[in-house]
């Protein structure tokens, strides 16, 4: 019986001894856990590319990682154990009191917004757009503080304001461009259109929101170039065109451009970006071109008709010319002989009577002296007349 005694007080003793190594090594096991967890904790929390803040109840920073630090521009020693009111100083008096006012409620248990953005300063004045999520820490139903998550977002911010800025020059840029530019997603549809675009169709921007396409091309477009164009674009990326659009009154435009595919990350097609010209004008102008060429080319056949009948004509009259030139000819020559003749008989004539002229010259030159003489006479006469009329006169007194 002693010996049963003794050996059941062995077993006993046995048991509670495994019992308590199976418990150490579960402690062990459970303190080995806990130190990885807080390890990771302590790699998280120190090491987050953002701001770690862990505050008690009373307001007082009791954790803050290195972030916080390189944010505002301080050292962790002067943070831990002082209360989140040293941040004051770095921000608007209505930003500490907003701040303020959310913490008092949120200890409290009453519900408030977690997550805000705000703007504050660094030591140095720099101004930081930062971005607050805060996470009430409890233990059971007691609130014990809370976790504040603080992302400096100044550079993002400073893009998302260089963004809209370019965006407002290129929207300025598109809505006062004189070229017709348009978006429309992968079933065709526009989703935006520019101003010049609304006004050269005849419509409000607001009515071509959401219209096909289609409804713009001409017939003869439609039927023969749109499928083939828009299977061109989303195999090649891009594509230049020419095409006729109709307006809300019907009138057709002339345009030509480029047009862009739009994929998404997979290169699956998901609309198009496009630039039109208006070129109705040119179009126009070419097709008067056109005529004009073609009623030239119709002329220039027409004359070069009238040219061989008239070279027909000339060589016909040409060859009567020609013979009438030699029967001219023929005719002058004895015309010239006729001339030559009479020319001769002339010149015989022209002969006699110059002879003759000599002879009546020498008998002017032979009577010439004898009528001075009888005219002397006549006036020694007429004297004597007038001598004896005078005597008589006196012999009759």
């Amino acid at each position: 019986m002693a010996l049963e005694k003794k050996s059941s007080k062995e077993n006993k003793q046995n048991l509670l001894e495994i019992n308590l190594r199976k418990e150490r090594n579960k402690r062990r096991k459970a303190e080995k856990k806990l130190r990885e967890i807080e390890r990771q904790y302590r790699l998280v929390f120190d090491y987050a590319p953002y701001g770690l803040m862990r505050i008690n109840k009373e307001g007082v920073i009791v954790e803050a990682n290195v972030q916080v630090a390189k944010i505002f521009g301080l050292r962790i020693s002067e943070c831990l154990g002082k209360h989140f009111s040293i941040f004051n100083y770095l921000m608007p008096k209505k930003t500490f009191s907003f701040i303020s006012k959310r913490f008092k409620k949120r200890m409290k248990g009453e519900q408030t917004i977690s997550l805000y953005g705000l703007q504050m300063r660094d030591v140095k004045g720099n101004i930081l757009d930062l971005e607050i999520n805060v996470k009430v820490i409890k233990e059971g139903k007691r609130i014990k503080g809370e976790l504040v998550v603080i992302r400096d977002i100044t550079e993002q911010k400073r893009i998302e304001r260089e963004l809209k800025e370019s965006e407002e020059r290129f929207r300025t840029f598109i809505e006062t461009a004189s070229d017709l530019m348009h978006i429309a997603d992968e079933n065709g549809d526009f989703i935006y259109v520019n101003q010049a675009m609304a006004k050269a169709l005849g419509y409000t921007k607001k009515e071509m929101i959401g219209m096909h396409i289609t409804n713009i091309l001409s017939p003869e477009v439609l039927e023969k170039r749109f499928k083939n164009n828009l299977k061109k674009l989303i195999k090649k990326g891009e594509i230049n065109i020419e095409t006729v659009w109709v307006t809300k009154r019907g009138r057709k435009i002339y345009v030509e451009g480029k047009v862009v595919a739009v994929y998404d990350n997979k290169g699956n097609f998901m609309g198009s970006r496009a630039i039109f010209r208006d070129v109705t004008k040119r179009k126009r102008t070419e097709e008067k071109i056109k005529k004009f060429y073609k009623a030239l080319e119709e002329k220039t056949e027409t004359l070069e008709e009238t040219k061989a009948s008239l070279e027909i004509k000339v060589r016909a009259r040409t060859k009567e010319l020609r013979e009438l030139a030699e029967s001219l000819e023929r005719q002058v020559k004895e015309r010239t002989r006729e001339l030559q003749e009479r020319v001769e008989e002339l010149a015989k004539t022209k002969a006699e009577l110059e002879l003759k002229i000599r002879e009546m010259e020498r008998f002017h030159k032979m009577t010439m002296g004898r009528e001075e003489r009888i005219l002397e006479l006549k006036k020694r006469i007429k004297e004597l007349e007038s001598k004896l009329k005078r005597a008589h006169i006196k012999e009759e007194y």
